[in-house]
């Protein structure tokens, strides 16, 4: 992950190179040659915790996470994969890596779903 704002760009050759995030953060129409594409979005819905005030990162990566979902949004709107999940999450922030635990105990019920799909196409 590359933040814009917080990594600066990488030159390679004539490109400069960004967090794939801000052109593509999902990018399931790299993969429309496959017969069936799950793609699993997870910035999650995080919402806030009551009484907990965001502080400057939190501001910049809520910018990114905003900017990431208006892109999925049209994206969806112009072919969407053959199935979308996206967990939700609770008081868990973009840089919340040290969390695991909790995210995939969250997540638990988006996985459930997921596999419920996967077994219908059996």
């Amino acid at each position: 992950m590359a933040v814009p704002g917080l990594f600066i760009p990488v030159s390679v050759g004539d490109r400069l190179l960004i967090d794939g995030g801000v052109s593509n953060p999902l990018p399931w129409d790299l993969l429309s040659h496959h017969e069936f594409v799950v793609a699993v979005d997870v910035t999650g819905t995080r919402k806030p915790t009551p009484g907990d005030e965001p502080g400057l990162f939190d501001l910049l990566f809520k910018t990114f996470e905003i900017m990431q979902q208006s892109i999925i949004s049209e994206k969806m709107n112009n072919g969407a994969p053959n199935l979308y999940i996206k967990p939700e999450l609770s008081g868990v922030r973009l840089m919340h890596f040290d969390r695991v635990d909790e995210i995939v105990d969250q997540a638990a019920e988006a996985a459930e779903e997921l596999g419920r799909a996967l077994d219908g196409r059996r």
